[in-house]
């Protein structure tokens, strides 16, 4: 094969994965609205987030509208170039294609037995494959939070993206709350 032949093949190969890569990129996921996904906010994301953030990024944070406005808020102290008059747009969009998911406000059923080794071996093993892929094992460790406390935090993660089935919350609240809660000394 010549070498003109390698190359053009090598071209060929590079411009359809930029087909690829842009395609992927301009596509706009969970959009209920049509016009809400060519909106000016869907403007705004693409030329002031995207340009910093891939989209999975933004995907899996899953705010409300108080908590998109803070993270815009957050991100404009940052440095991102987005203009007072274009935030509430933004926020608009954030909040309409990518909702908080609902968490509840009881801590999962616990048994009436006392927690047993079982469990708590399972939630060790979820936290170190689920939790510590992202999280230094001191960030956990200086939380003191009450069952409540970490029910919440573990379902605020849920909603960044973090695959945790029911169960594996269960035990992992549970081993949480048994070795960080406020009345274990640090």
């Amino acid at each position: 094969m010549s070498n003109q032949l390698k190359i053009k093949i090598i071209c060929a190969a590079l411009f359809a994965g930029l087909v690829i890569i842009g395609c992927n990129k301009s596509s706009v996921p969970n959009s209920n609205l049509a016009s809400v996904a060519t909106g000016h906010g869907a403007a705004i994301l693409q030329t002031q987030c995207l340009t910093c953030h891939g989209d999975d990024l933004i995907k899996q944070q899953r705010l409300s509208k108080v908590g998109w406005t803070k993270e815009v808020e957050k991100m404009v102290l940052w440095g991102a170039d987005v203009k007072d008059a274009d935030k509430e747009s933004l926020v608009e969009y954030l909040t309409a294609n990518y909702p908080a998911r609902p968490f509840s406000k009881e801590p999962p059923i616990a048994s009436a037995s006392p927690v047993d080794a079982v469990l708590l071996a399972r939630g060790k093993t979820i936290l170190e494959a689920k939790c510590m892929t992202c999280h230094h094992d001191d960030l956990i460790q200086q939380q003191r939070l009450s069952k409540t406390g970490w029910t919440k935090e573990v379902e605020k993660m849920m909603r960044w993206g973090v695959e945790i089935s029911d169960a594996e919350k269960a035990s992992l609240v549970e081993y949480l709350s048994s070795n960080f809660n406020p009345s274990v000394k640090k």
